[in-house]
């Protein structure tokens, strides 16, 4: 079973039917989960929790929970838009709020929704902060948002177990080996994040997942525990004995790297030895950890016994200050371990020493309590005397033990408001500020960054230090980037002097990711998209030419002057390719008929693509040729008369055929036989004498009129251009076709008008064969043709189109945050 390889554009019901809410891999319509097993007829709602198949921020499905802390609930989920299974984590801490009934909505208890909100600012923090790394041991924040008045976290879904399930599975301990390939990992990870001043305090078995190809993820921050610890009623909320240091058990507590590691030292003594050591607080009164070598079974060394002792060490200055170092003591370079006291005391020494240290913890307390309103002065004043020493040596930083850094920092933890030692700190970081800045003055941003960067590890809540560190990152950023287009501008530019269009093109796009204003790059491109047009012209083929403009078009869609050469071009091969046709069709002698496949149609569509086409115009010549030659060689008057019909209705004004037409259409005028002679003597006035041809013209007139009449009007052309034949300037056969032309002009201007173009243009023809020369008739005609070209075109660039919107693979989710 897989994910469904295609995600609808609309979440149906269907789709989540089809959806295993415990692996959110697709079941089809079983009940039972073929994947995982899973019987969905078993699952029951649960109040607190969403209702699977919840949809979230229109792009995630919820399924069944992973499992719930105090903060929160984590569901597995599936991801429509990217079709990947995810982890979700909802803000809800049961002791600040609750679900609705019946809705996904959150709602704080009563009394509760400040601290509900804060906790709500804080967990979003959270997932802004993880957002930012990118590390194999941390869990992937891919979303973060807001919604149902709660806040949710999207992470990559890890396919393991956590530590907790993992050691349960090899009998409640591991090896050496197998410990130190979970824990260095780890390390590596808590590293990254104390770089960034940020702490984990939550390290256990339960918070680091192992992936099932053995790889150890950090997971479950839990940043809104700080607000928390403030508001809720018990401390077990925020702390897990055995692993929470002593400091994490004050609101007052100096958290820092060897808060983390305390808990790692916790974590390595519980998968070496099975069993947590005791909590910090049992252990400030009488030390009752039981080092590593004493537990009998164990073959642990002695320098990783003591490494891990050293981590858990109660007060905090004795264990490791950073991560790097407890690394390398776990790797074996050595250390100043822990002094470890002798173990032959009797019964009664230690019943009395842990007497004294309950009395001296208490002393601590009293103390502790007495100095935050009146600290201790006299120590103080030595230590601020050695400070000011330490500056007029110049002894800042180093050597170690013996600096002003270190000097303050001894101030401030016998008195943590102490203003001196705190204007020390800000002088301090002045000197790394103004270090900074002349190097920042001479260009030298890298090293000005180092300074600061150098300043914040020592100095980490110095604001004008992080402020800076922010500005020069940025410039520093804002360089590289320019150097970067400088290079990519260069190399955009020498593709496209080898003509390596392509190439030039996908460099000019990663200068816009880069900078979207760019106006080098836009100013390139525009240059690419002629070159695409000037290339094309150069092309000694049509196929060429299209080919080259449409690979132009697949970058630039919208640029005129492509597409007005891709429209040229697409006629032009139109035009071609109907020539070729009308050319087979002419050998096969097809001028005229059959009606949907002769020469005669073909040459007119290539007259509405373009009505001055040359080769079309002797192609119309040579069909009424054609019919001039058949008419001569054939015998039988019947069908000559056809073929010479045929060939005036092509071409009305083709000479030799009007010719024949003349020769053997009209009818044969036959002499006036004599006079009989007669007894009567002659009129004194004589008739009027008539021509010869005056009966014939009179007949064809008036048989013309009476075809007009009835509706005949190709039949009356005819006609009168025979009167013309024997008379050509009679006055009655050119009104009669003047008559004829406008009645065709008017009948094609009402098709037209219909959108009946073709009909039109088909009566506009007929009239031109009544006058070839009919102005209106001649305007009608090139503007159909205009028109019948320009529905020609478009019909093509439909075409085109459609087949460049046909997916080519399924539709997906677009994302829209």
């Amino acid at each position: 079973m897989t994910l469904p390889t295609t995600m609808p554009t609309v979440i149906t019901t269907t789709l989540l039917d089809t959806l295993c809410i415990n692996c959110m891999l697709d079941k089809g319509q079983a009940e039972v989960c073929l994947a995982c097993g899973y019987n969905a007829l078993t699952h029951k709602d649960h109040p607190l929790y969403l209702k699977p198949k919840t949809l979230l921020k229109n792009q995630y499905i919820v399924g069944k929970p992973l499992g719930q802390g105090g903060f929160g609930v984590t569901y597995i989920g599936i991801d429509c838009w990217l079709q990947k299974r995810v982890a979700i984590k909802e803000y809800l801490p049961a002791s600040l709020a609750s679900r609705a009934s019946a809705e996904s909505t959150i709602v704080p208890l009563k009394n509760q929704d400040q601290a509900f909100q804060q906790g709500l600012a804080l967990f979003i923090d959270e997932a802004r902060n993880l957002a930012k790394f990118d590390h194999p041991h941390i869990v992937r924040v891919s979303n973060f948002f807001e919604e149902n008045q709660t806040g949710y976290m999207v992470m990559d879904f890890l396919d393991g177990d956590n530590l907790a399930v993992f050691l349960d599975k090899n009998g409640g301990k591991i090896t050496t080996e197998q410990t130190l390939n979970i824990i260095l990992p780890i390390l590596d990870a808590l590293s990254v994040v104390h770089d960034k001043h940020i702490y984990h305090r939550d390290i256990s078995l339960h918070n680091i997942l192992l992936l099932k190809t053995g790889v150890p993820i950090l997971i479950d921050f839990g940043a809104a525990r700080h607000i928390m610890g403030e508001h809720s009623r018990s401390l077990d909320l925020v702390l897990k004995h055995g692993y929470s240091p002593l400091e994490q058990y004050s609101g007052r507590g100096k958290i820092g790297a060897w808060t983390d590691i305390y808990a790692c030292g916790a974590l390595l003594y519980q998968l070496l030895s099975g069993m947590l050591p005791p909590a910090a607080t049992d252990r400030f009164c009488e030390e009752s950890l039981i080092s590593l070598t004493d537990i009998a079974g164990l073959n642990i060394p002695p320098f990783l016994s003591q490494t891990i002792e050293k981590a858990l060490a109660v007060r905090l200055e004795n264990r490791f200050q950073s991560v790097a170092d407890f690394k390398a003591a776990l790797l074996g370079e050595p250390f100043a371990p822990l002094t470890t006291p002798h173990n032959d005391e009797t019964t009664a020494s230690k019943h009395q020493r842990f007497i004294w240290s309950s009395v001296l913890f208490l002393l601590i307390i009293i103390i502790t309590s007495i100095s935050y309103f009146r600290p201790f002065t006299a120590p103080i004043d030595k230590l601020l005397n050695t400070a000011q020493q330490q500056w007029q040596t110049q002894q800042l930083t180093s050597p170690a033990g013996n600096n002003v850094y270190e000097t303050y920092q001894q101030i401030l933890r016998l008195d943590p408001s102490n203003q001196a030692a705190q204007q020390g700190l800000k002088q301090l970081a002045a000197i790394y500020q103004q270090q900074a800045i002349l190097l920042k003055n001479k260009g030298d941003l890298s090293n000005s960054l180092k300074i600061i960067q150098q300043g914040l590890s020592l100095l980490p809540q110095q604001t004008e230090l992080v402020n800076l560190e922010h500005t020069l990152s940025q410039l520093i950023q804002e360089q590289n980037q320019q150097t970067q287009l400088a290079d990519l501008l260069n190399k955009a530019t020498h593709e496209l002097e080898l003509a390596q269009l392509v190439e030039a093109y996908q460099t000019y796009q990663q200068i816009l990711q880069l900078d979207s204003s760019n106006p080098q790059a836009q100013a390139g491109l525009s240059q690419l998209a002629d070159e695409y047009v000037n290339l094309a012209k150069r092309q000694t083929t049509l196929t060429d030419e299209l080919t080259i403009v449409q690979q132009g078009l697949t970058y630039f869609p919208t640029h005129q002057n492509l597409l007005t050469l891709q429209k040229t071009l697409a006629r032009e091969s139109r035009i071609q390719t109907l020539l070729a046709q009308a050319e087979q069709q002419i050998n096969a002698l097809q001028l005229t008929e059959p009606i949907d496949d002769n020469a005669y149609n073909s040459y007119q569509q290539i007259l509405i693509l373009d009505p001055e086409q040359a080769q079309a115009k002797a192609g119309l010549l040579r069909i009424a040729e054609q019919y001039e030659r058949m008419a001569r060689a054939e015998r039988q008057p019947e069908k000559r008369a056809h073929l010479i019909e045929k060939g005036l209705k092509v071409l009305p004004t083709h000479p030799n055929l009007l010719a024949l037409a003349q020769q053997y259409l009209l009818p044969t005028n036959k002499p006036t036989p004599p006079p009989v002679p007669t007894t009567e003597p002659p009129a004194t006035t004589p008739l009027p004498s008539n021509s010869s041809t005056d009966n014939p013209l009179q007949t064809l007139l008036k048989t013309a009129t009476q075809q007009i009449k009835a509706g005949q009007l190709e039949t009356a052309i005819y006609i009168y251009h025979n009167v013309l034949l024997l008379d050509e300037k009679n006055t009655q056969a050119l009104t009669g076709l003047t008559q004829i032309a406008n009645r065709y002009a008017q009948l094609a201007q009402e098709r037209v008008e219909k959108a009946a173009l073709q009909e039109g243009l088909a009566l506009v023809e007929k009239g031109l064969t009544a006058q070839a020369n009919n102005a209106t008739l001649l305007t009608l005609q090139t503007d159909i043709r205009r028109r019948l070209a320009e529905q020609q075109t478009q019909k093509e660039e439909k075409k085109q189109e459609d087949e460049k919107e046909k997916p080519s693979r399924p539709l997906i989710f677009t994302p829209s945050f």
